[in-house]
């Protein structure tokens, strides 16, 4: 790749449209962190994101939903949802010891989200695990994922029928 420059605007959708090998899916890789620039800037709201890992670049509002839906598939579709959460409180042994209160208040309001977002994208009712859902669901669930971590801008690489399919 060569010379890219482009902006995207907030509450839009932009697409990303090229042949095999034009760079699109690496162009994915080094916004969202899995591959560095050799040159020139990765900005997301003035911040320079070349050089940050993948989880310093998520916890600043990017995503990514990758072409083959990365999925414990024996999780419940909750489950599923609220394990890819930022921030839990029982991520510290501290908390499980002298604050459980806020780890059970926290998982609660978590699930209600999860729930809400479910609904959103078309998963509602999918009490099954995530392994018995289409590929279509799939990537759907992992939408879902990045919109439970309240990803500001996200990237998301299909081939065209993937996409007539959903």
């Amino acid at each position: 790749m060569e010379d890219v420059t482009f902006s995207l605007q907030q509450g839009t959708i932009t697409s990303l449209f090229g042949e095999n090998g034009s760079g699109k899916t690496t162009l994915f890789h080094i916004v969202s962190g899995f591959m560095k620039a050799n040159s020139g800037e990765v900005l997301f709201k003035g911040v320079d994101l070349n050089g940050n890992n993948s989880v310093e670049i998520a916890r600043l509002g990017v995503g990514r939903v990758w072409q083959t839906p990365r999925i414990c598939k024996n999780l419940s579709v909750s489950g599923q949802s609220c394990s890819g959460f930022q921030n839990h409180p029982g991520e510290t042994v501290f908390n499980y010891l002298i604050k459980p209160r806020l780890i059970w208040k926290e998982e609660k309001s978590r699930k209600v989200r999860a729930s809400a977002i479910s609904e959103d994208i078309g998963l509602a009712g999918k009490l099954q695990k995530t392994g018995s859902l289409s590929f279509g669901q799939q990537k759907l669930l992992s939408l879902g994922m990045l919109l439970m971590n309240d990803c500001e801008c996200f990237s998301w690489t299909s081939h065209l029928p993937e996409l007539t399919a959903l």
